[in-house]
């Protein structure tokens, strides 16, 4: 199973900014405001579009839709670990040290 934990949101136009949230032109032709404490990476080039990595919980509610794996930016795979069977297990017993003998 996996989880996409952020995506890299595309924009058309950095449109501007206060001390606490980016405004951004979309290419879907929408305007959003995102916080900066959410944004990461971002980039901007010369004509002022660029991309930026936000969590996945902001952009289901900018975007009402899940997103997908294309615009994924971090992804966590789960995985189920499977218990080992202790008869199978081989110690080289070279790497441990020999007790110690007692002089009692």
């Amino acid at each position: 199973m996996t989880t996409i934990k952020s995506v890299r949101l595309k924009f058309s136009k950095l449109l501007g900014e206060t001390a606490k949230a980016i405004h951004f032109y979309l290419y879907d032709d929408s305007m959003h405001w995102i916080p900066k404490k959410l944004c990461r990476k971002l980039v901007v080039n010369k004509k002022l579009g660029g991309h930026v990595c936000i969590p996945t919980f902001w952009y289901e509610k900018m975007m009402d839709e899940k997103p997908t794996m294309d615009i994924a930016d971090t992804v966590v795979i789960h995985h189920t670990p499977v218990k080992a069977d202790k008869s199978t297990i081989y110690y080289e017993t070279s790497l441990f040290r020999k007790p110690k003998e007692s002089h009692r």
